[in-house]
């Protein structure tokens, strides 16, 4: 089966979720319309809050769904769609749902970075970043 058809079902079984479920209020048009253009599901929601990572940021609860979150769940085997994905909550209220694209990728660090730890390092001090990538190549 799909995730898309398992995923309801395992979270109506999930007691931990059916608590959330009832605690939880998505009365406004805001995270309604974030879900709908960014493709998040309310399960996919109630499974990042019951078992992502938690962070206050601005007074707000922002729940980061990782793999290392969902490691020991019974949604491992949802890693690749669920990685990634933000709920912020203020006062049990969903204010906006999010994929956070860096998790998602695996943070590489980008080439400007590369070029950077290769002019720092001794055998690079005095060349141009032109010339670091003409070596490099």
């Amino acid at each position: 089966m799909k995730a898309s058809k398992e995923l309801p079902i395992l979270v109506d079984k999930d007691e931990k979720l059916k608590y959330i479920k009832n605690e939880l209020i998505l009365c406004r048009k805001h995270p309604t319309t974030r879900m709908q253009q960014r493709a998040i599901k309310l399960d996919y929601i109630l499974i990042a809050v019951g078992y992502g990572s938690k962070k206050i940021r601005y007074g707000a609860q922002v729940y980061t769904l990782t793999d290392r979150c969902l490691s020991n769940t019974i949604y491992k085997k949802y890693t690749s769609e669920l990685r990634g994905l933000e709920v912020v909550v203020f006062h049990k209220k969903i204010i906006t749902t999010l994929w956070n694209y860096e998790i998602i990728k695996g943070n590489k660090p980008n080439q400007y970075n590369k070029n950077l730890k290769k002019f720092r390092d001794n055998n690079y001090r005095n060349l141009t970043l032109k010339e670091i990538e003409e070596r490099s190549i």
